[in-house]
């Protein structure tokens, strides 16, 4: 009866069950490999998979509250449309989870790094470094995403480099760096705790994904390239420069990891480690080291970028603020993507492609919305058809109790009891 139960599930189920059994024994394995000698912490532990179109999961133990089944070696159980499905670490039924969404990469290497970057997040605060996320806006301003782009160019040179002219790529880095902080007050403090809360993350998934040092170092180089073509940068940076800073410590102290702490800035252990001294820099000297990484070229490329962001906060302004809307109650209980993440100051921050699960329902969309600073308040564009319930690019879904009711303006439309 046990057998034929799992041959059913294998049968109707939307993750392959033999697959993710695989995964999870290639993580167990890359933890052992581990033995917790970057953070003195077992990295595998409670994992669960969710195929976010099904809502099937598949975890690696049970629950602790019976609402995962045993299938073999594997657990298996489904999740209303609420569950925030997303590449993270979560409680859910009395267990600390990494939760990575179905399909997972194709290439192990790939796989590797993204489950052990969600492990990380699982054990972050039992190694003394919480969860700590920062609103970096000033890197989607023109002169932010200068300098920080210019950051990338060196590290890109430093990493694979060795002796003088790793020496001098870094010491550029550091230049473009102190020099971008210097722009605005509060960079370098935001920028340092999303670099040891995403950084380190990052890090740890590219050192446990099967790449030597040496490998490691070439493949962030080739990314930052990669990904400084990415449309928005103000959360996604800590990816790349995080682990960036991370394998070239590694060049200079092996030992750097354990007094990191939340208020760490990775920037400054290197300087310390590589000796190299950084001091108040001006607009000219940076300038005159931007030449050797085509500086004026990528001047002129984000230039055009900030004309073409300055019209598209306009249009989100008129959609999003000014006519009919959608208004939504929240708590910060949304998934986004961090590579599509649009500051709009003082209202907040405009996300493409999210999903909102609240006690009145679930809010998903392809499109922009609006979420304020402190995550208490959500807007999409009202709907121009006949179902309020159902935008253009997002569908709501409400739970029993609530309901849509008109808005203090005409148009305008929000959730209410009742």
């Amino acid at each position: 009866m046990i057998l034929a139960a799992t041959i059913f599930l294998r049968s109707v189920f939307s993750i392959d069950l033999n697959l993710a059994a695989r995964y999870f024994q290639e993580a167990s394995w890359a933890s052992q490999d581990d033995a917790g000698a970057l953070w003195g912490a077992k990295l595998y532990g409670p994992t669960l998979f969710v195929d976010p179109q099904t809502g099937d999961i598949v975890a690696n133990q049970a629950d602790q509250k019976g609402a995962l089944t045993s299938a073999g070696t594997v657990f298996v159980g489904k999740v209303p449309l609420s569950f925030a499905a997303a590449n993270t670490a979560m409680d859910w039924n009395g267990v600390k989870w990494s939760v990575i969404m179905w399909p997972l990469p194709e290439r192990p290497v790939d796989r590797s790094r993204l489950i052990m970057h969600e492990s990380w997040h699982r054990i972050q605060s039992d190694i003394g470094l919480p969860p700590a996320i920062t609103h970096n806006e000033h890197l989607d301003s023109k002169e932010g995403r200068i300098w920080l782009l210019m950051e990338y160019r060196a590290l890109a040179k430093a990493l694979p480099a060795w002796g003088d002219e790793r020496k001098t790529a870094l010491s550029d880095a550091l230049t473009f760096r102190s020099y971008r902080r210097s722009l605005f007050p509060s960079a370098a403090e935001n920028e340092d705790r999303m670099e040891v809360h995403e950084g380190m993350a990052e890090y740890t998934g590219i050192c446990c994904s099967g790449r030597t040092n040496s490998e490691g170092r070439y493949y962030m180089a080739g990314r930052l390239k990669l990904n400084s073509l990415k449309p928005s940068l103000t959360y996604a940076f800590a990816y790349e420069t995080g682990p960036a800073y991370g394998l070239l410590l590694d060049q200079y102290d092996e030992h750097w990891r354990k007094g990191l702490n939340p208020k760490s800035s990775l920037s400054e252990l290197l300087a310390a480690a590589a000796h190299i001294a950084v001091g108040k820099v001006d607009h000219a000297e940076a300038k005159k080291r931007a030449q050797a990484y085509d500086g004026n070229s990528l001047i002129k490329q984000e230039t055009k970028r900030d004309e073409e962001r300055t019209k598209q906060l306009k249009e989100f302004r008129q959609t999003l603020i000014e006519g009919p809307r959608l208004h939504l109650p929240s708590t910060g209980n949304f998934t986004f993507d961090p590579n599509a993440v649009y500051p709009m100051p003082p209202t907040g921050t405009v996300y493409l492609g999210s999903k909102l699960s609240e006690e009145w329902g679930v809010l998903e969309t392809t499109g922009p919305v609006l979420i304020d600073s402190q995550y208490r308040n959500s807007w999409v564009q009202a709907a121009t058809g006949t179902d309020p319930s159902k935008g253009m690019t997002w569908k709501l879904t409400l739970n029993p109790g609530w309901k849509l009711v008109p808005g203090p303006r005409k148009g305008d439309w929000e959730i209410a009891k009742g």
